[in-house]
């Protein structure tokens, strides 16, 4: 059925999305709504039949979103999805993904089960949870798994933690800077980092109440411009040369992982504590049993049983796995990954010991002995590095791949309505000087992304070489950040490990870096253009991950589109 324009109409399919462009009303008076689909194909809605079957296409399924893909998606998990329905549901988001659910709700008429998790529980019991058929004995021993798992312990240890220190900051920063100052602090950007700084300190065996009320009484406040970054700065020269008022505590914290106090937080947290000190202690003995290539290389072989060495061994191995089965890191990998973003200060804690119990260097702890002079000459000497650095190619190398696809799709397109001309020599020359365009247009698409393939792997090339380099400026700032000598760390940290955007889940993957070998963008027109992706940071991964998709649909684009071609051939369609 034409429509004026000379475009034509297309039958309609489950699942299509379409853009609703206008109305129409044919001679008979009925009355149909214009939809164009992705191809700017042009299919009539009768208005009956939009009003029973059409849906607005801001939400669908799981089962329907499969094949999408979107720039930020938004996905709500029930409580009765599992695993296999929740991978394909936050994996839509190019650039981000949030996941909504809920952790906390009471009973009610519809379902008498109260619940009440951290919202890291609740994610980590979905994505446990396989919706396929399993046995009553398989469940039972996937729940306790999942119970034992220092994913959940530990997980909901530090979520404790972090609710009882966010609860009575309120009090502590009040009694220890009066209502005037503190209300300062509540409205200034560096209050997440003046609390992660106190509970740092906390650990180390500090009491935050008085460390606060020593630092803020030295000197007055109120000519301060930044109220938190003056406390930072103060309590970084405080805790140097204090006497910890609980130092035997802070020693053993992530031993015997029990805290002081009678409140309902810490009461919790020592629940947990023997749960978590027998896990650690199962993967230690477990380590000593497989002797994982990790451990190996890091504590030598596995002593005899029953030796001192041998214990020495187990207790050190069992650090190092518990952090590890926690972070959600291989066993195959050796490395125990980036350290934990700095304001994650229990799971960071955690790390340094993991780090020092294998006997490797841990830069972290090393660079908090370092005086402000040589940190910032760490800083300074990665500044004039970075200055010279190869142009950084990933987000333009992202661009050209979307330009090439669509220049292929629409060469395909201009193809096929050269080979079914449906006007007269006028149109039919038109269609072949089209044709010839696209077909230029995804040539030069295909020399751009060569262009800036090779840019992308000098960047990389550069970046394999200074990569230290990066990391130990990236702690450099960081100290430095702590001690209040600066405010942001942002400019000193690489854009290949810039940390992935907030979402409101948590998947530990132990890195945060995408290692994949090579992806091309498939077609015969572009056979020996490769692309290296290698250590890009958190965003680029996600459009290298898009980038390699749209590599295995441009892989199957020639057959598809012929198969789009024939099914209008044969339906007595054609291309405008």
């Amino acid at each position: 059925m034409p429509v004026g324009g000379g475009q034509l109409c297309a039958f309609v399919t489950n699942r299509e999305t379409y853009t609703i462009i206008g109305a129409h009303r044919d001679e008979n008076n009925d009355h149909f709504l214009l939809g164009r689909d992705q191809h700017g194909v042009i299919a009539y809605f009768p208005v009956e039949y939009a009003a029973r079957h059409l849906r607005l296409a801001y939400a669908g399924t799981v089962h329907a979103a499969q094949s999408l893909t979107v720039d930020t998606g938004h996905s709500v998990i029930t409580e009765e999805m599992g695993r296999d329905a929740v991978y394909p549901a936050i994996t839509r988001g190019r650039v981000e993904n949030h996941v909504w659910l809920v952790a906390a709700r009471p009973a009610d008429a519809h379902d008498p089960q109260a619940l009440a998790e951290t919202a890291r529980s609740r994610f980590s019991s979905v994505i446990e949870f396989s919706g396929a058929q399993t046995s009553a004995v398989a469940a039972r021993a996937e729940a306790q798994d999942q119970a034992r798992s220092l994913v959940t312990l530990a997980g909901d240890w530090f979520d404790l933690a972090r609710m009882q220190h966010r609860e009575r900051a309120g009090r502590l920063l009040t009694g220890a800077l009066g209502a005037v100052n503190a209300a300062r602090v509540e409205a200034e950007g560096g209050r997440g980092s003046l609390l992660a700084v106190l509970a740092e300190s906390e650990l180390a065996g500090h009491d935050p109440a008085r460390l606060l009320s020593q630092v803020a009484g030295s000197r007055e406040l109120d000519s301060a411009e930044n109220v938190s970054d003056v406390l930072r700065w103060r309590i970084a020269g405080a805790v140097s040369g204090r006497v910890p008022e609980d130092p035997v505590t802070a020693a053993t914290v992530f031993e015997s992982w029990t805290v002081t106090g009678d409140g309902v937080h810490a009461r919790q947290r020592n629940r947990l504590a023997p749960l978590i000190v027998d896990r650690i202690g199962v993967l230690g003995r477990r380590a000593a049993e497989q002797a994982p290539g990790w451990a190996v290389e890091a504590l030598g072989a596995v002593p005899g049983p029953g030796t001192g060495e041998w214990s020495e061994w187990v207790r050190r191995a069992g650090v190092a796995a518990g952090y590890r089965e926690y972070s959600g890191i291989a066993d195959t990998a050796a490395s125990l990954g980036p350290a934990p973003a700095a304001d994650d200060v229990y799971a960071r804690a955690w790390w340094t010991r993991a780090v020092a119990a294998l006997g490797v260097d841990a830069a972290l702890v090393e660079h908090r002995r370092l005086p402000d002079a040589v940190l910032a000459e760490k800083v300074q000497t990665w500044e004039r590095v970075h200055a010279g650095a190869p142009i950084y190619a990933a987000e333009q190398l992202w661009a050209a791949h979307e330009r090439l696809h669509d220049a292929r799709v629409n060469a395909h397109l201009a193809a096929a309505a050269r080979d079914n001309p449906t006007g007269g020599a006028a149109a039919r020359e038109l269609a072949e000087i089209n044709a010839r365009t696209a077909q230029t247009l995804a040539t030069l698409a295909h020399d751009q992304v060569e262009t800036w393939t090779a840019a992308h792997e000098r960047r990389t090339g550069w970046y394999t070489g200074v990569r230290d380099l990066a990391e130990d400026a990236r702690h450099a700032a960081e100290e430095l950040h702590r001690r209040g000598r600066t405010r942001s760390t942002s400019m000193v940290v690489p854009v290949e490990d810039r940390p992935r955007p907030r979402r409101e889940f948590a998947m530990r993957t132990g890195t945060d870096r995408l290692r994949t070998d090579r992806f091309r963008a498939g077609s015969s027109a572009a056979a020996g253009a490769g692309l290296k992706v290698e250590s890009v940071g958190s965003r680029e991964r996600a459009r290298a991950e898009e980038a390699s998709r749209r590599h295995h649909l441009d892989q199957h684009d020639v057959p598809r589109l012929d198969q789009h071609v024939e099914q209008r051939r044969s339906h007595g369609l054609g291309y405008s």
